[in-house]
This record gives C-alpha cells, structure tokens and sequence, in this order.
C-alpha cells in the first residue's frame, strides 16, 4: 500500500484541502481525486510525486436575460 494525497483546490484555485489515504496504486489514487472533486479541482501527489490535476470550470448558476416587451 502507498500513501497519497489528494489537495482539493477552491473557487479561487488555491488548496481549500487535503485528504491523506493509502492505496493500492496510482491508478486508484487518480480514480479517488475524479470522486473527491467537488468541481474545481483536484490534485494528487505520492509524497513529492506530483501524479496529476483535474482541474473543472467553476459551476455557477443559469443567468436568463429578462424579456423585453414589445
């Protein structure tokens, strides 16, 4: 077993943060940060080995422009 670390980053980017686990592999360390992402990213690191960052847009809610009448 390795020890990880997944760095949940914020709405500004910065590491809001961390979770430390162990597990099997790189490649179930890579599938638990996709789950942990809250939608805006993450990265995952293998003491100093940087593995990867998924980094997603910001979700922010549906803006409708209002009717005009005519």
């Amino acid at each position: 077993m390795v020890d990880y670390r997944i760095y949940v980053l914020g709405r500004d980017g910065h590491f809001a943060r961390a979770i430390e686990f162990t597990g099997p592999n790189d490649d179930a360390a890579l599938a638990r940060a996709l789950a942990e992402d809250p939608g805006f990213g993450v990265e995952v690191w293998q003491l100093g080995r940087f593995l990867g960052r998924f980094q997603t847009e910001p979700r922010t809610p549906m803006v409708r422009e209002p009717r005009r009448s005519e």
